[in-house]
């Protein structure tokens, strides 16, 4: 995604960042006088928040309840190295859990998303399609950051979106300029770009299609504050009419047709945003992440790798958030300055270290920028084992 400091992030995510449709219906019960009925519906929307419940203070409490009823409730669980974000919809009877977090130990750098859908409904069938992915994703070519913001348009005749599989395949879609956009005499070809490769989970080696043609989603409200192409035809059809990924800006959602999710059922939607050095190493990565379990055993190691890292800083006390602020801060910090190890013949007591000028410190952990300065555009190198990936 492009970057743009806190200030910037906090008013365009919910609208440019990572979004959810769903296009279900409910076939009801006649016995039970429930009706048939169909919805569209956003989860996490903004415009679906209760902050109706400030807006009116004259309201008596017993409104307060009944206006809340209409509304999901909303919670955020935040981890060390991961995260999720939950609404339960009571109106329309869905639960949606959303987690983020870093790809650890690959040779491939990746943003991974899963949006677990549940039924809440004991007695009712939910039939859906969804799509579930980023509003705005951006290729790779060259130092996009400040072009973005001063010749964004002009940047767009480049942008192309290219395919790994076979035509017509729509699960491997490649996002890439087709030439650096240089003001230079040289002109140099763009061969990386970003990648997005979904699956539902437990059906993994079924890949996703993936919606990448904008105006499909959002029809013509280019603010892209509703999906208006939604509203006009169906996930089926959106995939079988022709999308168009060049000289635009793309969306990357991956789209589920007409699933049926049981009462007390769930599926989860897995999602790998990242970086590649080629559109030839899409299949090779799909083959790796397509492997059954892969999703959920990379999450553990996630959240192992980070409690790796802190257990140096392990604090004992008669209070646990105290204990938990000190791992936190040494995290933290180790981000900033980085985690040194010794590359070399290092004695065994390390007394070696400074003088022998073979030895080298190499930080394997370490994070450069913060998303309130502006000015530094930020980057991870993230390790793991043997493996380090960077992500710019």
């Amino acid at each position: 995604m492009e970057y743009y400091t806190a200030n910037n992030a906090y008013q365009n995510t919910a609208l440019l960042g990572f979004r959810t449709f769903y296009k279900g219906r409910r076939n009801g019960n006649l016995l039970q006088g429930n009706k048939k009925r169909e919805f569209l519906v956003e989860p996490f929307d903004s415009s679906r928040t209760r902050f109706s419940q400030l807006m009116d203070s004259s309201s008596s409490d017993l409104n307060e309840q009944e206006e809340s009823s209409k509304y999901p409730k909303r919670r955020m669980f935040i981890g060390a190295n991961d995260m999720t974000i939950q609404e339960v919809d009571m109106l329309n009877k869905i639960e949606t859990n959303v987690t983020y977090f870093n790809l650890p130990e690959e040779d491939f750098g990746a943003f991974v998303k899963r949006t677990t859908i549940s039924n809440l409904d004991e007695k009712d069938a939910l039939h859906l399609s969804v799509l579930d992915g980023l509003a705005r994703i951006q290729p790779v070519g060259g130092k996009l950051e400040a072009q973005l913001k001063m010749i964004g348009r002009t940047l767009e005749g480049f942008m192309n979106v290219h395919h790994a599989g076979s035509e017509g395949d729509l699960t491997m879609p490649f996002f890439r300029m087709s030439e650096i956009a240089d003001d230079d005499a040289a002109v140099v070809v763009e061969e990386a770009g970003h990648f997005c490769l979904s699956y539902i989970e437990y059906q993994e080696k079924n890949l996703l299609p993936i919606v990448y043609d904008t105006n499909k989603v959002f029809g013509e409200d280019t603010s892209l504050l509703r999906p208006m192409g939604l509203y006009e035809k169906s996930i089926k059809e959106i995939l079988e009419a022709k999308q168009y990924g060049a000289a635009r800006t793309s969306s990357a959602f991956a789209a589920v047709d007409d699933v049926t999710i049981w009462p007390g059922q769930e599926i989860t939607i897995t999602s790998f945003y990242g970086r590649a050095d080629s559109v030839t190493d899409l299949p090779i990565i799909a083959r790796r992440i397509t492997q059954g379990g892969f999703a959920q055993f990379k999450l553990s190691r996630a959240r192992a790798l980070i409690q790796q890292i802190t257990s140096g800083a392990e604090t004992v006390t008669a209070d646990h958030l105290f204990d938990k602020h000190v791992e936190q801060m040494f995290l933290d910090n180790s981000l900033m300055g980085g985690i040194p190890v010794l590359l070399g013949d290092v004695d065994d007591d390390g007394r070696n270290a400074d003088d022998d000028e073979k030895i080298k410190v190499y930080h394997l952990f370490s994070r450069r920028g913060d998303l309130e300065r502006d000015y530094d555009n930020v980057s991870y190198i993230w390790t793991s084992g043997e493996i380090v990936t960077i992500l710019v």
